[in-house]
Parts: C-alpha cells; structure tokens; sequence
C-alpha cells in the first residue's frame, strides 16, 4: 500500500513540475518574443488548444455536437475589437467586458436554452 501511495505522489509531482515549466515559459513568451508576427502566431496556437480542448471535451467525452464555444469567444473578441477601436478601450479592460457582456446576450442564450435532445 505504501509502494502505491508513493508512486500517485510521484505522478502528482511530475504534474506539478511540468505545470510550473509550463507556466514559466508562457510568462517568459511575451518577453523573448519581440516580433509581432511570431506574438500573433503563438496567441493563435493557444487560442486553437483552447478550441481543441473545448471540442474534445464536449463533443469527444459527452457525444454532444456544440459550437457555443466558438460563438461566445466570436462575440467576446468582437466586442473587445469594438470597444478598442470605438472608445479607445485598453485590450485587457475590453477581455473584461467581452467576458461579462457575451454571456447575457440573450441572442445567443435563447436558442441554446430552446434546445432540447429528441
């Protein structure tokens, strides 16, 4: 039992120290990276993981087809856009907004709250 209990603390700490290296080389990314081409490259990568691990997790473990991600993110980054160009919005204070105004908009909500499985 003990043998067991040693080895999940193991696998725990391997976790840990490939999150923390994870972590380190997104803080050092905007910082190494000085071209915005190569910035604009890693933000879609990371952008495309977040839609691959939305879809893999909805569609792949719960067999439902759904595109309400790709929705939701559309209307937050539209709104960011909007507010950065229109009103001279910082990006980061536009994220903010994009995220609290996208999911009352009841344009979106509506249908999905409609649908039901047959």
């Amino acid at each position: 039992m003990e043998q067991l209990r040693k080895h999940k603390n193991k696998g725990i700490q391997e976790k840990i120290v490939i999150l923390v290296i994870c972590l380190v080389v997104m803080l050092l990314v905007p910082v190494v990276v000085t071209e915005p081409y190569t910035m604009h490259i890693v933000i879609l990568m990371l952008m495309f993981a977040y839609m691959a691990s939305c879809w893999n997790i909805v569609c792949g473990f719960l067999g439902q087809l759904s595109v309400g991600h790709c929705v939701f993110v559309g209307i937050g980054a539209y709104i960011s856009t909007a507010l950065f160009i229109q009103a001279g919005v910082t990006p980061w204070l536009g994220m903010i907004a994009g995220d609290r105004i996208c999911p009352r908009n009841e344009g979106c909500r509506y249908p999905c709250r409609r649908y039901h499985e047959p």
